[in-house]
């Protein structure tokens, strides 16, 4: 049978259901950028190919890609039954951050490619965080220093190459950790504490050239301004696996 409740006059009503389950995304005040491909009414496209996509929330901006030869794809790929953004063939895309951004969380829905080698999933700068495909296998997420972009910090993730997994990074001072597919599966420091992150290049290493370009889909991603707890990393975690339906 179920639960009633008496207004102020004594009438009875259905009781109001209550919800335990976390929010999604968390923190959102916290929430820099969103970028979500499965959905089609924040996606600029002609002839599926994307010259802009809108950050669903925070001072981000969008995401744009001005030059039609490296615009990726869109409406052609799917990842369980949502559409996803096709990087392959030298495409990315640029977004402007707020400034100041040093403690940081990225989580990344992505499907690599088979073949890649040193592609960048999304990077910052020379000074700032980096996560790209090595070999087709990898996930290699690294902090680099400024002046130059030598790395400090970095893991690998062995994937499934063409697989969809969720891949989160956080960065806390000169602490860093990384998840794959809700594991908790590397930690440790860089030698040296936080550079900014500046620029936002998504499915490249460069705003402007086809220097690193990532071979591959980026079905969801987010970035944080703020180091989020391991259970807050979850989260999210759990959500975008049900969601895009990853490992």
């Amino acid at each position: 049978m179920g639960s009633f409740r008496r207004d102020g006059r004594g009438r009875r009503g259905a009781a109001a259901s209550v919800s335990s389950a976390a929010s999604f995304p968390v923190q959102s005040g916290s929430l820099v950028a969103r970028f979500d491909a499965s959905q089609a009414g924040t996606v600029t496209a002609v002839a599926n190919r994307v010259s802009s996509v809108t950050n669903l929330t925070g001072p981000t901006s969008s995401a744009v890609q001005a030059t039609g030869a490296n615009q990726p794809a869109y409406g052609l790929t799917t990842q369980n039954g949502l559409n996803t953004l096709d990087f392959s063939g030298a495409r990315w895309l640029v977004a402007t951050l707020p400034a100041g951004i040093t403690d940081l969380t990225f989580q990344v829905v992505v499907k690599i490619g088979a073949t890649t080698v040193g592609d960048h999933v999304i990077a910052g700068n020379a000074s700032g965080s980096v996560i790209y495909d090595v070999n087709g296998g990898v996930i290699r997420m690294v902090d680099f220093t400024g002046g130059g972009g030598l790395p400090i910090s970095f893991a690998d993730l062995t994937v499934t190459a063409t697989s969809a997994h969720v891949i989160s990074y956080r960065r806390s001072g000169a602490a860093w950790d990384a998840w794959l597919n809700s594991t908790k599966s590397v930690n440790g420091a860089s030698t040296t504490t936080n550079a900014v992150l500046a620029s936002f290049p998504i499915g490249n290493d460069d705003a402007a050239s086809a220097f690193e370009t990532f071979e591959g889909e980026i079905c969801e991603l987010m970035l944080y301004n703020a180091a989020l707890s391991d259970s807050d990393v979850l989260v999210n975690q759990a959500a975008l696996k049900a969601k895009w339906g990853t490992p």
